[in-house]
């Protein structure tokens, strides 16, 4: 397997989510029409977009934690949610012009944005991890080096010439 950069010989820029949001695309395109550089995280995605975790504006954040499912205004991280492992702008972007998004709708953060997405694991069991400082989780927010997570460290600053809007895509399978 190939990875889209790999495949075209240039820098690309990963618009990560299943489906990815309009206005990440419509804003990638109109950073390079425009001929700015964009910052990009380890995985391609532009820090702009993707720096921050779900789970650091998500309107759940400090609330109690679920035991169930269909219970209104619960976190949901012990159920399996994924927003304190995921980064991306769902709570702010939300999707249907502005009205809703996963947590909004019930369900779990699903981690549709990270490189690993989907995973082997269900999107029901509980997440193990470094969650955020200072919500009802208690547990430090810090990545296995000890360093504060949450804050992606930016690649150089290079300019990009390729957009790649394949959601969750990190490699292309290619026949022969």
């Amino acid at each position: 397997m190939l990875g889209v950069g790999e495949f075209l010989g240039r820098s690309v820029v990963n618009i990560a989510g299943c489906p990815p949001h309009p206005d990440w695309i419509v804003w990638a395109i109109a950073q390079l029409v425009l001929g700015n550089s964009i910052d990009l995280d380890a995985s391609g995605r532009p820090l702009a977009l993707f720096e921050r975790r779900i789970h650091q504006d998500c309107p759940l954040r400090n609330a109690t934690m679920a035991t169930t499912f269909g219970v209104p205004g619960e976190c949901l991280k012990d159920l399996g949610c994924r927003g304190t492992q995921t980064n991306g702008p769902c709570p702010t972007s939300l999707w249907n012009n502005g009205v809703s998004w996963c947590v909004n709708s019930g369900a779990g953060c699903t981690g549709c944005t990270e490189p690993d997405f989907p995973t082997q694991s269900s999107f029901y069991d509980p997440v193990s991890g470094p969650a955020l400082e200072g919500s009802v989780l208690e547990e430090p927010f810090t990545d296995d080096a000890g360093e504060p997570a949450g804050i992606v460290a930016a690649s150089p600053r290079r300019r990009v010439r390729g957009v790649s809007t394949l959601g969750a895509q990190r490699k292309l399978k290619l026949r022969r």
